[in-house]
């Protein structure tokens, strides 16, 4: 029998495909020691992979989805308020959806040449958007969605945990 954080995160890596492993810890709000050993078990019990050293996943050769992990990366930024199971997969162009303090989120992020993918974004009443620009300019060159958005930016840098800039419409 699996503890209740061993579950999510293989409900996690087969909704999600890989995540890096640093992803995986903060999602299970636990000490950084306490997500190790968790992920360590799952590890050697081969219940999940290691993945080129920091990704893990359900199989040794997915990759991960850098959209997805990039969601998630804005997900960590309100996970002290948002309880496990309230995080899902979104219909596309949206990549993830979560429910925080009884609100509805969806996260959508953008790459290079998806400047109109948001005309594709079914709107719908009560949630609010959040969008992932590769950069602060992209605001005012993405299309406008007629719905409550903020944007968002992701810094990366090796190995530590990126950081998440948010900016409104303005």
């Amino acid at each position: 029998m699996l503890l209740e954080e061993e579950q999510h995160i293989i409900q996690w890596l087969s909704q999600y495909g890989a995540l890096p492993k640093m992803q995986v810890a903060k999602l299970i709000k636990k000490s950084d020691r306490v997500a190790k050993r968790i992920i360590n078990y799952l590890l050697k019990t081969r219940q999940i992979s290691l993945i080129n050293n920091y990704y893990v996943g359900l199989d040794p050769l997915q990759k991960p989805d850098d959209r997805m992990v990039d969601a998630l990366w804005v997900l960590l930024q309100f996970i002290n308020n948002i309880a496990l199971s309230s995080h899902y997969v979104a219909e596309s162009p949206a990549q993830l959806y979560f429910l925080k303090e009884n609100k509805s989120y969806e996260v959508i992020v953008l790459r290079e040449g998806d400047e109109e993918l948001l005309k594709l974004k079914r709107i719908q009443e009560g949630v609010k958007y959040i969008i992932v620009v590769p950069d602060e300019s992209w605001i005012s060159k993405v299309h406008k969605l007629n719905a409550p958005c903020v944007y968002a930016t992701i810094a990366k840098e090796e190995k530590q945990e990126p950081m998440v800039t948010f900016y409104s419409e303005d």
